[in-house]
C-alpha cells in the first residue's frame, strides 16, 4: 500500500512549472520488511516538459540526512557546470524527528556477521520518539530483506512516478549505511550502478551490544573475498569510499575501527582482481564521524555525476 503526499501520483512531475526542484514525501508499506518507510524525493533543477530521464541517488538514514543532502544537491546542480542533474531519494521512517530511526536502522542496515550496533534499550532511552520494530520483527541483520524492499518495491515506485533513468542508480550511506552499501555491493551487486560509501562498518574490536567478543574482526572481508571469487559479477563498478581521519580516536565508536578497517578493506580491493572497475578511496583529514559524511557526499556525487564524467 502506498500513501501519496504533496501531490497526486501521476502529476508530481507534469505539474512542475518552475526552475526550482520539486520535493515530495511518500509512505510505502513493505511486504518484505514489517515497516512503513518514509520516502523523500527531490527532483533535479529543470522545467516542465523536459523529456529527459535522470539518474537517481538513493540515500539511507533519510530522517537525519535528507535536509542536508537536498541542500547540497541543490547547490551542486545550481552551479550549472558542476554535475549532471539527478534525482535524490532518501529512505527513512514515518517521523519528523532526526533520530527516530536509530533503532530501526540497526535492523535494516545490519547483515549476517555484522556486530550488534548498540544496545537497543539504551538507544530507546537516548532520545524521545525513537521508533521500534513491529512485534516479531528481527532486531538485527535485516539487510537482505531491506535489499528486497529497495529492489522490488521502492525502485519500481520511483521509476513509475518520476522521470528516473533505470540504468543509473547510485547509493549513498554513512556508517552502518556505508556497511550496508558494501554488503550490497558484494552480495547484490547490480542493485546499484554507483556506490558512495562513507565511513563504512568494516571491522570491530571488543564486546558488542549482545555480549559477543570480537578480536579485530574484519567481518566485511569474507564478503569481499567471496565476491572476488565470483568476480565476473562485479565488473564496471563505480565506487567512491572515504572515512574521517579522526574516527579511530573517538569514543565510544573507536571499537568499530573505522580507519584501520577502511585501510584493510581498501588494501584488499586494490589487490583483488575486480575487472574494469573505477574505485576511488580517501581518508579525509581532520574529520570526525559526525562531520565527514557531508564532505563525502559532495565528493562522491562529483565522482558519479561530475560534468567530466559520463551522464
Amino acid at each position: 500500500m502506498t500513501e501519496m503526499r504533496s501531490g497526486a501520483a501521476g502529476g508530481l512531475y507534469s505539474q512542475y512549472r518552475t526552475a526550482l526542484p520539486r520535493v515530495s514525501s511518500h509512505l510505502i508499506s513493505s511486504k518484505f520488511v514489517a515497516q512503513d518507510f518514509r520516502i523523500d524525493v527531490m527532483l533535479p533543477i529543470t522545467r516542465a516538459g523536459d523529456p529527459r530521464s535522470f539518474p537517481v541517488i538513493y540515500a539511507t538514514d533519510g530522517n537525519l540526512t535528507f535536509d542536508v543532502l537536498k541542500g547540497m544537491s541543490l547547490c551542486l546542480q545550481a552551479a550549472g557546470d558542476e554535475v549532471h542533474p539527478f534525482i535524490l531519494v532518501a529512505i527513512g521512517y514515518p517521523s519528523d524527528l532526526p533520530f527516530s530511526g536509530d533503532v530501526l536502522r540497526m535492523r535494516d542496515l545490519s547483515f549476517p556477521g555484522c556486530p550488534a550496533y548498540v544496545d537497543r534499550e539504551r538507544a530507546l532511552n537516548a532520545h524521545p520518539g525513537i521508533l521500534e520494530p513491529k512485534g516479531g520483527s528481527p532486531q538485527f541483520h535485516g539487510g537482505p530483506a531491506f535489499q528486497r524492499f529497495i529492489r522490488h518495491e521502492l525502485m519500481p515506485f520511483i521509476d513509475h512516478h518520476f522521470p528516473s533513468c533505470g540504468s543509473r542508480r547510485g547509493y549513498f550511506g554513512h556508517s552502518l549505511g556505508g556497511g550496508f552499501g558494501l554488503f550490497t555491493l558484494f552480495t547484490d551487486t547490480t542493485l546499484f550502478s554507483d556506490y558512495l560509501i562513507s565511513s563504512p562498518t568494516v571491522s570491530y574490536d571488543g564486546v558488542d551490544a549482545e555480549g559477543t567478543l570480537h578480536d579485530h574482526d574484519a567481518f566485511m572481508l569474507p564478503y569481499a573475498q567471496d565476491a572476488n571469487r565470483r568476480q565476473e559479477k562485479i565488473s564496471g563498478l563505480n565506487m567512491y569510499m572515504s572515512v574521517g581521519e579522526r574516527e579511530d580516536l573517538e569514543e565510544p565508536i573507536r571499537k568499530w575501527e573505522f580507519v584501520s578497517g577502511f585501510r584493510k578493506l581498501t588494501g584488499y580491493l586494490n589487490d583483488a582482481n575486480f575487472p574494469n572497475n573505477r574505485i576511488a578511496a580517501e581518508i579525509i583529514e581532520n574529520e570526525r564521524h559526525s562531520t565527514v559524511w557531508p564532505i563525502a557526499y559532495v565528493r562522491g556525487v562529483r565522482s558519479f555525476f561530475g560534468r567530466d564524467q559520463r551522464a
